[in-house]
């Protein structure tokens, strides 16, 4: 009986002790710090506490993750801020049917890179990629790329360049589907 209980409780204190070895490695090799903005294991926020056992991140919907220091060190961490706050940003637009391939397609690229390159959130280096990704009978799709400055910004800048891009549309007569 009291072998089985020792054997559980060495069970039980695996999983501890390697959160303890993993937070003082983390402490050491510093692969993030407080206030970057990671993703591991599909859970994704900015980092609160670094902590012997487990750290905290605060997610963009406002929850606090607390994710054990062994899952950080055995899975795939991604570090949006290491470097810089900036991140590309993926839009895709469907042109309606009846978009004049030769025409409106120029049309909609150049208004497009306008109202990007307008936005006072995304960088004027680089100029935005605006790719035709698709031709599905007469609907065309159009994959925008651009760079945002700050990665808080993300869903408030795709929020304003869609408007935007939606107005200059209207305005020269083409339909997004």
């Amino acid at each position: 009986m009291f072998g089985a209980l020792s054997v559980g409780i060495g069970l039980g204190l695996q999983s501890i002790v390697n959160n303890l070895v993993s937070g003082i490695i983390l402490i050491f090799e510093r692969p993030f710090h407080v206030g970057d903005f990671i993703e591991v294991a599909g859970k994704s926020g900015r980092v609160l506490d670094i902590g012997i056992r487990s750290s905290k991140l605060a997610s963009l919907t406002g929850s606090e993750i607390i994710l054990p220091n062994g899952d950080l060190l055995s899975q795939h961490v991604i570090n949006w801020t290491r470097t810089n706050d900036h991140i590309r940003v993926d839009l895709v637009l469907k042109l309606a049917p009846g978009t004049d391939l030769q025409t409106d397609l120029q049309t909609a690229r150049s208004l497009i890179e306008q109202e990007v390159m307008a936005s006072p959130y995304t960088m004027h280096t680089l100029p935005p990629e605006i790719l035709l990704s698709s031709v599905n009978g007469q609907e065309y799709e159009l994959k925008v790329l651009f760079w945002v400055t700050n990665i808080r910004q993300e869903q408030l800048t795709k929020s304003e360049i869609l408007a935007g891009i939606y107005r200059r549309f209207t305005a020269q007569g083409l339909l997004l589907s």
